[in-house]
């Protein structure tokens, strides 16, 4: 992804980076926090049947638990774009220093987004 190009940002309104008109709310978070739980409850249950109850452990099961850990991650990058880098509100209302980092997360550049990501939270 790139920036948009000068006719396009001419025909945005005034930003207003401190209190929008429109936002999202909390929405994505809400969703996240739901859905996260009954997914992991879920996989806990199909484990239960397939390990204690039915004894065949398979390949398929494996790659469902190896599955979990990138999820989870994608959810907490969910929740942190939401709350920290404007990801609720419109592209005019975010600040171009929180737009980089998400071009990034959303590019073809996670590793340097991820660095940049736990370089701030550090």
């Amino acid at each position: 992804m790139r920036l948009p190009s000068l006719e396009v940002l001419a025909t945005w309104p005034t930003p207003n980076y401190e209190n929008p008109s429109e936002t999202r709310g909390n929405q994505l978070l809400v969703v996240t926090c739901i859905v996260c739980p009954i997914a992991l409850f879920m996989v806990a249950a199909r484990m239960y049947s397939r390990i204690v109850i039915s004894r065949c452990f398979g390949i398929d099961d494996v790659f469902l638990l190896l599955a979990i850990p990138p999820a989870l991650i994608l959810a907490a990058l969910l929740c942190l774009a939401v709350t920290r880098w404007g990801w609720d509100r419109h592209i005019w209302d975010v600040p171009n220093e929180k737009i980089t980092l998400g071009l990034k997360i959303t590019s073809r550049k996670p590793l340097s987004a991820l660095y940049e990501l736990f370089s701030d939270l550090v």
